[in-house]
């Protein structure tokens, strides 16, 4: 039986939302933060060996990663979902702010980690075809077989929140291709 909690350095919560496996074996555990040095809530990724006991230090010197959006807003980023690619790379998703109210107004947010921890790249969409101040949130992420990061969650369309669906590229720099975003509405011709 493998039991691991991790404690973070922060005041606050720091709940895991998602869990993947790369295919070296590694745990992969993704959630969010109180992070005292930005006075927010960050993504955070800590990766452990197999023995799912031993943070991994060969990922970002310490085994744990956070990524902070520094949104001008200075709100928080909460991750949602964790995957990892072809390339042990790990991609986390939720959302981020884009304005200064809080609780409201945030887009999909993704930040590709490289299989070291050390390089970063992030990206966020607006699913909604609405402006301000409705919120599209990524709940949960999965790979194509071209590495490409797919991911769902929802957005506001008009009265309600409906599936939401934006695909982003595999290569660097990270980046939403605006013909491969989807929203679906569904209602009783559904059933």
């Amino acid at each position: 039986k493998t039991i691991k909690r991790f404690t973070s350095s922060t005041t606050g919560n720091s709940p895991a939302n998602g869990v993947a496996v790369d295919n070296k074996g590694r745990i992969v555990v993704a959630g969010f933060a109180y992070i005292n040095s930005t006075q927010q809530y960050d993504f955070v990724v800590a990766r452990y060996l197999s023995d799912g006991r031993t943070l991994d230090t060969s990922f970002n010197s310490t085994g744990i990663a956070t990524y902070d959006y520094n949104s001008p807003y200075g709100k928080d980023d909460v991750a949602y979902a964790v995957a990892v690619d072809s390339q042990n790379r790990i991609i986390v998703v939720g959302s981020t702010p884009k304005s200064p109210t809080i609780g409201t107004n945030l887009d999909f947010a993704i930040v590709r980690f490289s299989e070291d921890g050390i390089t970063k790249e992030a990206s966020s969409a607006q699913i909604s075809y609405y402006p301000n101040p409705y919120d599209d949130v990524a709940y949960t992420v999965t790979i194509d077989r071209s590495d490409r990061p797919v991911v769902g969650g929802r957005g506001y369309f008009g009265f309600n929140y409906d599936f939401g669906l934006a695909r982003f590229t595999s290569t660097s720099p990270l980046s939403q291709d605006n013909t491969d975003r989807k929203s679906t509405r569904l209602n009783s011709s559904h059933r």
